[in-house]
């Protein structure tokens, strides 16, 4: 495509950008700012990453591949677990992992507002798109503000720059989104599960920041690809990894966690039968009719929703946001234990279906795109109403049974070392094996 077929760049003056992006981060903040005040360890960054972080070398700590759980490197929680370790006091710990999470966020929004996209190039999107990183239906709060989680953001962030038009960018820019993506794409597995998505934007632009960024993303999921494979030949990869899929609960798993709930569907769904009840009977391995007749359903049902939002142009820039979705649905599926893409596994999905919805509010020639303008428009609108409306009441966030205090905790740990801090999730009944670390081996 040529510069002459270049959209205009974005008008918009920085004052208006600052008032989007400080508006932004401060909805961030007032979803849970009893997290920043008081930050907490959660599950495995506290009971495996801070535990090897404080006896093991500085680089072996940051590199570190837990046996039997991640099967990928995952900067996003070494790199703070390790700076916690061996910087912070133990008190203090926390924060490290807490406000790292935060910053992804952050990053984030900073790049929908001030970036130059071509999906929101008004000061309007630009805010909606913000409003759905924050507040898609999907975004559960057990990846809140936790490093462990984080590699959904560091995969927002790398959608960002997918969603960039690079043509025009400068050399530091390029630079600064090549540093982003080498982090995020060793930061979990959803930069490489962008690789074809960024393959397709260095076949429509064609720029030396397309060929960077691409190049950045293939060859951290090489990185990535080759961890795997280094657990597997030792036996120490998850067992549940690369197990054979069972399509009827993957498909109804798939529609339902990524589809149906980050259009804040499910209440009519569920109005409509019993749907919670079949994904039990999934879980539970009945194969009744009717369930391999929903999956059927599911199937269809996904296929005909990604295909109503595909342009004829196959260069159009939606069209990259639809590659993105459809190859992180389908990889998340395959990659997820027993490929079941529930709770935080949706996350990155929804936002991007959002995303998608958002870019096709602009209504084009014809009335065929004016009714799916429309209908974009209209699940937009919803799907943002039910994620606002519960956007700060999540279990994740009221601790059901207590939330332990970390600075309790450590309290109790220096007046009787052979305790254990607990850290969170509470799991319930309190009887039962709680998340705690181990601050015995230093």
């Amino acid at each position: 495509m040529s510069d002459a077929a270049l959209p205009p760049p974005v008008s918009m003056s920085h004052r208006v950008a600052w008032l989007i992006f400080a508006a932004a981060v401060s909805l961030a903040v007032v979803r849970a700012p009893q997290l920043l005040v008081e930050p907490r360890f959660w599950a495995e960054e506290g009971t495996l990453y801070y535990v090897v972080a404080r006896r093991e070398p500085v680089l072996d700590s940051l590199f570190h591949l837990p046996p039997r759980t991640a099967a990928y490197l995952a900067l996003q929680v070494s790199a703070p677990a390790t700076f916690a370790a061996h910087v912070l006091p133990v008190e203090l710990a926390p924060f490290a992992t807490t406000y790292s999470a935060f910053a992804l966020v952050v990053i984030a929004l900073a790049i929908v507002v001030f970036g130059r996209s071509t999906l929101w190039n008004d000061p309007i999107r630009k805010g909606l798109a913000c409003l759905v990183v924050l507040a898609a239906p999907s975004n559960l709060g057990e990846v809140w503000l936790t490093s462990t989680n984080a590699w959904v953001y560091c995969g927002v962030i790398a959608f960002c720059i997918l969603c960039e038009d690079l043509r025009r960018a400068s050399w530091t820019r390029i630079a600064l989104y090549a540093v982003l993506l080498a982090v995020t794409g060793l930061s979990g597995v959803y930069t490489a599960f962008l690789s074809f998505a960024f393959a397709w934007k260095l076949w429509v632009e064609r720029s030396r920041g397309a060929w960077v960024t691409a190049g950045v993303v293939a060859l951290t999921s090489v990185v990535q690809v080759a961890a795997f494979l280094w657990m597997w030949a030792r036996n120490v990869a998850p067992p549940t990894k690369l197990q054979a899929l069972d399509w009827v609960r993957s498909a109804i798993f798939t529609f339902y966690s990524q589809v149906v709930t980050p259009l804040g569907l499910r209440p009519f769904v569920q109005g409509l039968f019993d749907a919670d009840g079949v994904v039990l009977s999934l879980q539970e391995g009945q194969r009744l009719p009717a369930i391999v007749g929903f999956a059927i359903a599911s199937l269809l049902g996904l296929v005909g929703f990604v295909a109503a939002f595909v342009d004829r142009d196959p260069r159009s820039p939606r069209n990259g946001l639809v590659l993105a979705f459809a190859s992180v649905a389908a990889l998340t599926t395959l990659s997820a234990n027993f490929g079941r893409t529930t709770g935080r596994y949706a996350v990155l999905s929804g936002i991007c279906l959002l995303w998608l919805l958002l870019a096709h509010t602009v209504p084009r020639a014809g009335a065929h795109a004016r009714v799916r303008a429309v209908a974009a428009g209209a699940l937009l609108a919803w799907a943002l109403a039910v994620g606002v409306s519960g956007y700060r009441d999540d279990p994740a966030f009221t601790c059901p049974g207590g939330c332990p205090r970390w600075t309790e905790e450590v309290a109790r740990w220096r007046q009787d070392p052979t305790l254990a801090p607990q850290v969170w999730p509470r799991r319930l009944p309190p009887s039962t094996p709680q998340w705690r670390v181990d601050l015995s081996v230093r």
